[in-house]
């Protein structure tokens, strides 16, 4: 990562995201570069890679009536990773009409989600936003039909006991496909989202004469104000930049109904972790945004002040070996109500006790499917 003023860990977060969320004017683009010149731009430009945001620059780079030189190489190698990234999209895209197709004959409802729906629909180039898997959504009824039938489409299974209560994954052409029959772990929300998100699909993408299916710009919102937050503690390890790009793409478009919004983030007791993505956001923008939206999603004084103090101490990534500890003093906080907590806690233990078996019925299930010829 590259070097940081001593009194703000986050400045090189903060100079990636500039340009992305907002539109800088001569005097504020001479200030940002001046800014990158206090880093090592190798390691800067790796920065940029690592957090999914590499692509999401080479446009505003390109816009730059003159650079200094040594960007000229750096958009060179932006350009040629582009055409990587459409090689993958590609691949990718082969991979999900296989799964359309696979899913359909079935007879399974699905949806895509996450970054391999947004890529096409709030990015005028999908290659500017880049996925390392695609995320698709059944309901829970027929996790093993699912499976079952993208293993006879040439399917590989990966599965692992710690998310078996929600998803697992599966692989083709080295493209992974997360299968998702909960959006969340069980008890993450007060209520089941997945009906929720199936009303809101809308088609997108032509895929042997038809469309993949996707989510409306508004249940995508819900989706990536909660998810990360969630799966990746806002701003852990595992966490992105790229996600509070989405987010702040998706809250511009013009079709989202705000107080359906608040009222399903509401009814799944997910206000808290959706401030808290909002919060993050605010804390790099390093200026005011959504704040009518973060003042309705707002937790308690004392909730929001240590929710507050732990992502700006950065805590998430420096006690990431000691997932107890941020389970307990973090995640669980984004829970809406001390009753959330409970009922997060006595779900989980329940899934526990059935991992096992489903494990078990999983890989009994790849024996038995024959592997197409």
């Amino acid at each position: 990562m590259p070097s940081k003023p001593r009194n703000d860990p986050f400045h090189p977060h903060k100079v990636a995201l500039r340009p992305l969320l907002r539109t800088l004017d001569r005097e504020q683009t001479t200030a940002l570069f001046n800014d990158i010149e206090a880093f090592d731009q190798k390691e800067f430009i790796t920065f940029l890679y690592q957090q999914g945001l590499a692509q999401m620059w080479l446009p505003f780079l390109l816009a730059q009536e003159s650079l200094p030189a040594n960007w000229l190489a750096t958009i060179k190698d932006l350009k040629q990773d582009a055409l990587s990234t459409a090689a993958i999209q590609l691949m990718q895209r082969k991979v999900s009409e296989d799964t359309h197709q696979a899913l359909r004959n079935a007879d399974i409802d699905y949806l895509v989600f996450k970054g391999a729906n947004l890529r096409h629909t709030i990015y005028t180039d999908p290659t500017q936003r880049p996925v390392c898997d695609i995320d698709i959504l059944i309901r829970g009824e027929r996790k093993f039909d699912a499976v079952k039938a993208l293993l006879q489409a040439g399917f590989t299974t990966r599965h692992e006991a710690e998310i078996i209560s929600h998803e697992t994954s599966l692989q083709k052409n080295n493209v992974w496909i997360d299968l998702h029959w909960h959006l969340l772990r069980p008890g993450r929300t007060r209520i089941d989202l997945t009906d929720y998100l199936f009303d809101q699909r809308q088609p997108f993408g032509e895929s042997a004469g038809a469309d993949f299916s996707g989510l409306s710009n508004q249940a995508s919102l819900l989706v990536m104000l909660i998810h990360p937050a969630i799966t990746k503690y806002v701003n852990g390890e595992g966490s992105s930049l790229r996600h509070l790009v989405d987010v702040h793409r998706l809250a511009q478009q013009d079709d989202i109904n705000w107080k359906r919004l608040v009222k399903m983030l509401k009814k799944s007791g997910t206000c808290t972790a959706a401030w808290a993505s909002l919060t993050w956001l605010q804390m790099l923008a390093d200026e005011p945004m959504y704040e009518d939206l973060a003042g309705q999603l707002r937790p308690a004084s004392l909730k929001a002040r240590w929710l507050r103090y732990w992502m700006g101490k950065d805590l998430n990534r420096k006690l990431a070996e000691r997932k107890l500890i941020i389970r307990s003093c973090f995640s669980l906080v984004l829970q809406d109500s001390l009753r959330d907590g409970l009922n997060a806690v006595s779900k989980l233990k329940k899934e526990k006790l059935k991992t096992a078996q489903t494990m078990q019925a999983l890989e009994q299930l790849g024996k038995n499917t024959p592997s197409p010829r």
